[in-house]
């Protein structure tokens, strides 16, 4: 009788790994999840470092704007001016605050001031109009100035007190 021949040990290294539910092994789903971890890191890194830039930028941008309402012959009364508008939804109060980058006085009239930096610098803004009529109402101006930090200019926005009447279908 012949003996059959026997296969040579090749080590634990060589042998097949044992494999999960689908053919991965543990290492497998730990190389996955860390992964995954180190990407979600890095794009919170990534958030933050912007985030951190753009303030430094808006920092930078209301500092000349200052300057440049001060050489203008404006007086800054305060900065980050804060207001609480009441309104009434369905017969509820509903308050919320509102804040400004400054208010100032040039001569005998007050004027809240809206700082910004880049395209959102013009009165043809849709969300910047909002927001500086959200300011006439709230702190009971007639004008409200935004200042074009990075072009260095002063639009005096006003609101007509009268009704445009409704050109609607």
């Amino acid at each position: 009788m012949q003996r059959a021949a026997q296969k040579p040990y090749l080590g634990h290294r060589f042998q097949r790994a044992s494999r999960g539910v689908h053919g991965s092994s543990f290492a497998d789903y730990a190389a996955v999840c860390f992964g995954a971890w180190y990407g979600l890191a890095i794009a919170a890194h990534r958030a933050r470092r912007r985030m951190a830039c753009s303030r430094r930028a808006g920092r930078r941008g209301e500092t000349r704007a200052l300057r440049l309402l001060r050489r203008r012959g404006y007086r800054v009364l305060a900065r980050e001016v804060r207001a609480t508008v009441r309104v009434r939804v369905d017969g509820h109060d509903v308050d919320y605050d509102v804040r400004a980058d400054a208010l100032v006085r040039r001569w005998w009239r007050r004027y809240v001031v809206e700082i910004k930096t880049g395209g959102g610098a013009t009165p043809a803004n849709r969300a910047t109009r909002r927001q500086l009529l959200e300011y006439a109402c709230a702190f009971g101006v007639r004008g409200v100035l935004l200042v074009d930090a990075d072009g260095g200019r002063i639009h005096r926005v006003t609101f007509p007190r009268h009704r445009v009447p409704w050109k609607g279908a």
